[in-house]
């Protein structure tokens, strides 16, 4: 019985050790951004507004669910739907993800849509509620004229006709 009790003893002193170090000690070390796979948040669809079309994969068909490019921010503007409309000229190795109505309507740019990111004013938007309790900030103005790595989904904007990556996952500097 003493056996016992002392194996219970035991056992429940390395949990507490391991339940301690587990929640003390950092467990992930990033490694430099150049080292680290791009991924996409799947979960940013459920903050997508959809307006008059069934859903917001309808209004952004999906070419690819998840794509990274590079390229120099140009311009940015805040929309009334909450998101950023940022016009990124891609490294002449995307060139071909744009199309007609990015080179007429963009003058050549490829669009990035950071979600709920700025004040919602758009009517269909609020009634959604897309953004309620949720604001993504991984982009600010002070990226305008720097060179960036961007992933998210590469669709193609059923209501305007050009190329974006929408929903946006990350936006970072690079050299």
């Amino acid at each position: 019985m003493k056996k016992i009790l002392l194996f219970i003893a035991v056992f429940l002193i390395v949990l507490a050790i391991i339940f301690y170090a587990k929640t003390r000690i950092p467990t992930v070390i990033t490694p430099p951004y150049n080292q680290v796979t791009a991924s996409c948040d799947m979960s940013l669809w459920a903050h997508v507004y959809h307006g008059r079309f069934a859903s917001a994969e309808d209004r952004l068909q999906v070419i690819n669910p998840c794509l990274t490019v590079t390229g120099t921010i140009v311009g940015a503007r805040a929309e009334a739907d909450g998101d950023w409309h940022v016009q990124l000229e891609v490294d002449s190795k995307y060139r071909s993800l744009l199309n007609q109505a990015n080179l007429d309507n963009q003058r050549g740019y490829l669009v990035l849509e950071p979600i709920c990111s700025n004040y919602v004013s758009q009517r269909d938007t609020i009634e959604e509620g897309v953004c309620d309790g949720f604001s993504q900030q991984i982009f600010d103005i002070g990226l305008v004229s720097q060179r960036v790595t961007a992933t998210g989904a590469y669709v193609i904007d059923m209501q305007h006709g050009w190329m974006e990556l929408h929903p946006v996952t990350s936006i970072v500097p690079t050299q």
